[in-house]
């Protein structure tokens, strides 16, 4: 079972923890403080691969290395000899001069897969209200040592009344940028990629466009086909009846209605379905209530029992790119 997140290797600020976990933290402690409290007190050491043949022959494996925390000597990984480590106290180093000099404020850090993924979120001076709903700016920085995640810095935004989390879009500078562990991670060169000295324009951007959404009116049949093409984009699988009979419950959990197997079958779509209309925020009607709906099932309602997995899909894999695949289609129909 996945190691689960808890107070002690997840911090906050504010009053409400981010995806209902963690511990709180006062605005403006210390880095010092975020390390301890967000459990990033270790660091990764390196040792030999070796490998016990019996007979008191002990092998090496040349080429590799094994990574592991530096407190609990767990190992995390095998490597190769040229994976270059980006230690968990370099992650909060990555903000020291942002909040120092630029104004921004420590929201979040944690620690994933038992010290093998660790991030932080610092919240920009940028924060604007679309839909009644209040929209804030944020940057990320998260890495790993067991192979699985780049050193990847981003802009995201997030709806404060729900806590969903958007990868932002930008017109100048990457959304995301990412430094594999074969290059040495540069703090500098990788803000200057993102644009962080430009965050207000990166904002303006996103602002505009989930603005475009919230004017975008999309009726309950429409939504529930995009739901159900979002999570099941093969419709082969949906014959046209199956379709119909879809688009004519679109509100089954709440209505009362009964969907067709196939459509049932489509794993999720009835909890999406039940958070487009009933999560915090909610908003049906328009494309901007679709694109929240999405973003609040990825980030609250799928795999419930295993925070720590869904934590990491929401920000970094599969979760994050359903979010971002919603979210470029709602624009292209709202355009």
């Amino acid at each position: 079972m996945a190691h689960m997140i808890n107070g002690n290797d997840f911090a906050h600020a504010g009053n409400a923890a981010w995806h209902g976990i963690g511990t709180q933290l006062p605005e403006g402690a210390s880095l010092d403080t975020w390390a301890e409290t967000a459990g990033f007190n270790y660091s990764i050491g390196e040792a030999t691969v070796q490998f016990d043949l019996g007979n008191e022959h002990v092998g090496t494996f040349d080429g590799k290395k094994v990574l592991y925390r530096s407190d609990t000597k767990a190992p995390l990984s095998v490597v190769s000899d040229g994976y270059k480590v980006v230690q968990p106290r370099e992650v909060l180093e990555f903000f020291r001069d942002l909040t120092e000099d630029m104004g921004f404020k420590m929201e979040t850090a944690g620690v994933l897969k038992r010290g093998a993924i660790y991030f932080a979120l610092a919240r920009t001076n940028n924060e604007a209200l679309i839909a009644g709903s209040v929209h804030r700016q944020y940057t990320l920085l998260a890495t790993g040592c067991d192979g699985t995640l780049a050193t990847t810095a981003q802009l995201t935004d997030v709806r404060v009344v729900c806590n969903n989390t958007l990868r932002a879009a930008t017109d100048s500078h990457a959304q995301q940028v990412k430094v594999k562990h074969s290059t040495t991670f540069d703090h500098a060169n990788a803000k200057q990629r993102l644009g962080i000295m430009s965050v207000d324009r990166s904002f303006e951007v996103m602002i505009e466009q989930l603005g475009k959404l919230a004017s975008y009116g999309m009726n309950s049949h429409e939504s529930s086909l995009f739901f159900a093409e979002l999570l099941s984009p093969n419709r082969a699988k949906l014959g046209a009846n199956d379709l119909n009979d879809l688009l004519a419950a679109p509100v089954g959990l709440v209505g009362g209605s009964v969907k067709t197997d196939k459509a049932r079958a489509i794993k999720g779509l009835d909890q999406l379905e039940r958070d487009y209309y009933m999560a915090p925020g909610a908003c049906p009607g328009t494309a901007y209530g679709a694109l929240q709906a999405v973003t609040h099932y990825v980030d609250h309602s799928r795999n419930q029992g295993n925070r720590d997995g869904a934590t990491y899909s929401a920000l970094f894999t599969q979760g994050a790119a359903l979010k971002d695949r919603a979210f470029e289609e709602l624009l292209n129909r709202a355009a």
